[in-house]
């Protein structure tokens, strides 16, 4: 749980920074995490893709993100799929994940409000940012 968190935050980090060490720790820690504890491979799959998205390596974050379960109610799932998915030239595919994303964000501002969820606001502000248009 502490590492998941730890990678957690470099991956949404909205700074560049290396992740090349965080990817292999992330890798080596799913490698070694029991058939029996699929939450745990589930979170470090989750933060291992968005890492990947934030270096660049779309199709390697796609084959982790896909492998999520749905049940998963948070926006940066379908956000960072749909980055990768976009920077791949897979836009009808993006878009999709893009208005889940967008779905996913307002739902989260309408139960916690829209001034106590930071999270949410810089998501949408990164999704804003991808797509060209304002942040709603």
């Amino acid at each position: 749980d502490r590492l998941f968190r730890q990678l957690t935050i470099l991956a949404l980090a909205p700074v560049s920074i290396d992740l090349e060490r965080p990817i292999a720790v992330g890798r080596d820690a799913l490698a070694r995490v029991p058939a029996s504890e699929a939450e745990t491979a589930n979170q470090l799959r989750y933060v291992l893709g968005l890492m990947l998205v934030r270096s660049s390596r779309y199709q390697d974050a796609i084959t982790q993100l896909e492998q999520v379960p749905d049940r998963r109610q948070h926006p940066a799932d379908k956000l960072f799929l749909g980055i990768a998915h976009q920077r791949l030239g897979h836009e009808s595919e993006a878009s999709k994940l893009f208005d889940l994303a967008r779905a996913k964000i307002q739902k989260r501002r309408d139960y916690v409000g829209r001034w106590d969820d930071t999270e949410g606001e810089i998501l949408a502000a990164e999704m804003a940012a991808v797509l060209g248009s304002p942040a709603n």
